[in-house]
Order: structure tokens, then sequence, then C-alpha cells
């Protein structure tokens, strides 16, 4: 049994938010949804710290395990479907064309996205979202490291085609 310290828990907290929060981003597509998510997930990683087990994994699975049940728990709850152009922007210096552009690009991904299996919403989610190396999402997900690789490449060969196939 581990226990963290005040000060390992916070270096755990300041390098996590930002994975948790992007995979969130990524699979809910709202950045209050994402924020309450990843809130969420912090509570309970928290409040189960006395049951990780530094032997059976890194805390970075650890955590990711925690938060795809949370995500689970949440869309399997909410008949809400939340689409990424629905994002909250932040004020740029960008041209309002840019914007639009940028805004467009994000709705047409999340309506390409919402056609694939939960599944592969799931990896692209902790491969893009989180940045996280195939190897942490196949230990995180069970699948192998080469399975992982298969389904996020053809999930993006995928993509890809129905992307241009739109652009015509």
């Amino acid at each position: 049994m581990t226990t963290f310290s005040d000060n390992s828990w916070r270096d755990i907290y300041d390098t996590m938010l930002p994975k948790v929060f992007h995979y969130f981003a990524y699979r809910a597509g709202n950045t209050q949804i994402a924020e309450d998510l990843t809130s969420i997930t912090f509570e309970k990683a928290w409040k189960a710290r006395r049951n990780f087990k530094r032997e059976k994994g890194r805390v970075e699975s650890w955590l990711f395990r925690i938060a795809r049940n949370v995500a689970i728990d949440y869309f399997r709850n909410s008949n809400e479907i939340v689409h990424l152009d629905d994002l909250d922007h932040m004020p740029s210096t960008h041209s309002i064309e840019n914007t639009l552009d940028k805004n467009d690009r994000y709705a047409k991904l999340s309506r390409l996205l919402s056609t694939q299996p939960q599944r592969v919403r799931d990896l692209i989610s902790l491969k893009y979202g989180a940045e996280l190396t195939n190897r942490r999402i196949a230990k995180i997900t069970g699948l192998s490291e080469t399975n992982v690789g298969t389904i996020l490449h053809r999930a993006v060969n995928s993509l890809r085609e129905q992307w241009e196939d739109e652009d015509g």
C-alpha cells in the first residue's frame, strides 16, 4: 500500500491535471463538462489514494482508469450529446475568418468522430486529448500495444478519408 505525501500528491495533480482535462475535453467537447469530470476524477483519486498499489502500475495508469470510469458513468447517465464546436474558445488575436474556419473544422471533426464506435473515441481521446503513448493507453485499457496502434491507425485513416470525401 502506498500513501501519497502532500508534496507527491501536489506533483501528481500538477502533472496530470492538464492531461486528464484534455482527455475529458476530447470526450465531452465542452470545457465546463471537462472541468467537472476532471474535478470528480481527482476527488475520487484522492479518496482512493490509500488503495493505490505501486507494484500494480504507474500513477498515470491508475488515474486514467478512474477517469475512464468517470466518463463511462457520465455518458451512460447523460443523454446529452455535446459537440466539439461547443467548446468555449479563448479570445484570440486571430481574424474572425480564422476563428470561423477553426470552428467549422471542430464541428466537422466532431461529426466524423460521432460516427466512430465508443472504444475508438475513447482511444482517440487518450491519444490526442491526453497525449498518452500507445504503451500507456494499452496499460490503461487492457488492450495490447499493437492493438491500440492498429485501432488508432485505422481510425485516423478512416477519419482522414471521410474528411477528404466531404471536401469533394
